[in-house]
């Protein structure tokens, strides 16, 4: 059985959750800030947290920053929940290392589908080091990839840029994102760098190459099927 921590102040929002979350088989844990958070995590860790932003005290992109900077909490599936839709809070929460983002008031089908899928995801890739989606299949271990099932070749920061935007599949990353992520302390060059590499995968790629798509200046995300 998968289990969710429920990160959230408001009693009634954790209950609602607790009740879905457990009639759809999900184990659950809660904490109403980030303290109690972590004294859950120092127990036991969850396959998933549910993580609202506007937490008393230390609000969840500071608990989120300091989760990836744990080496045995970093790989833990984040969801942020908020009642903000912002395109500039979605941005710093992907950035931050989410794995998906819900706005209040949501749908709790849709919630459990994002919760199902992210799990899932995440559980592709730690067990199996594979990324599929469509035509695309990435076998990050071994750093092949192949297009309707025939190989394509890739530079290595082809293939670390392709990854990223597959695992963060239908989120926006900024291009200093991209660059800080990919190129590490290397990066002295100019964010253009990101421009000219998406124009060479999506060459690479062929048809599926439209599904990276430029979102005006904010950066690149993958699009879903």
């Amino acid at each position: 059985m998968k289990t969710v921590l429920i990160v959230d102040d408001e009693p009634d929002i954790r209950r609602g959750l607790r009740t879905a979350l457990e009639a759809d088989g999900y184990s659950v844990k809660e904490a109403s800030d980030a303290a109690a958070a972590r004294a859950s995590l120092e127990k036991a860790l969850p396959d998933l947290i549910l993580l609202d932003i506007r937490l008393p005290g230390e609000d969840g992109f500071a608990f989120c920053r300091d989760l990836r900077s744990q080496p045995g909490w970093k790989a833990l599936p984040v969801i942020f929940l908020t009642s903000g839709g912002q395109q500039s809070q979605k941005i710093l929460g992907f950035e931050l290392g989410a794995d998906d983002y819900v706005v209040k008031p949501f749908s709790v089908p849709e919630l459990l589908a994002r919760v199902k899928a992210v799990i899932r995801r995440r559980s592709g890739e730690l067990e199996e080091g594979i990324i599929s989606d469509g035509a695309v299949t990435l076998n990050v271990p071994g750093r092949t990839l192949k297009v309707g099932g025939i190989s394509v070749n890739l530079t290595a920061k082809e293939f670390d840029l392709l990854r990223l935007l597959m695992q963060k599949a239908g989120r926006v990353l900024s291009r200093n994102y991209l660059m800080e992520t990919i190129w590490g302390r290397e990066y002295e060059q100019s964010t253009r760098t990101i421009d000219q590499h998406v124009y060479l995968l999506r060459k690479a790629l062929g048809k599926p190459g439209k599904r990276i798509v430029s979102v005006g200046t904010a950066g690149y995300k993958w699009e879903e099927e």
